[in-house]
């Protein structure tokens, strides 16, 4: 095999991990949101539904009072997948993104905050932490 085919193995390969993380980031979202919403008594959270291939959208607020923006956390999360990247918009405009690295090993791919590499669990709570729990 050449490089021009290793090259596009790789890509190809790259691009099935960066589906799959996604799907799962979904996923362990969803729970985050279901988590919390069975120990919150104050806020509530709520996972909105796709309406964009590749995104999704958690909004975190009082219960009874929600509609104002006062008391609302809100992100927006974007898979790319020309850049092989994740990134989030909050609702005070502040901007998050990740890339995917492989490990040393090409065995496993992850999102990369500085130097930490991050797994689906720890993608998630990196991204949902601001939201649904605020300081």
């Amino acid at each position: 095999m050449d490089f021009i085919q290793e090259s596009d193995q790789h890509n190809r390969r790259m691009d099935s991990v960066v589906e799959a993380f996604w799907e799962g980031l979904l996923v362990a979202a969803q729970h985050a949101v279901e988590s919390h919403n069975q120990r919150e008594t104050v806020y509530i959270a709520s996972f909105v539904p796709p309406q964009y291939k590749d995104t999704m959208h958690v909004i975190r607020d009082w219960k009874g009072r929600s509609g104002t923006f006062d008391t609302r956390t809100s992100v927006i999360i974007l898979l790319d997948r020309a850049k092989r990247s994740i990134s989030a918009r909050y609702q005070d405009n502040e901007r998050e993104v990740l890339d995917f690295v492989w490990d040393a090993d090409k065995k496993q791919a992850y999102l990369l905050n500085g130097q930490q590499q991050l797994g689906l669990e720890a993608a998630s709570e990196f991204f949902l932490r601001r939201v649904l729990l605020p300081a």
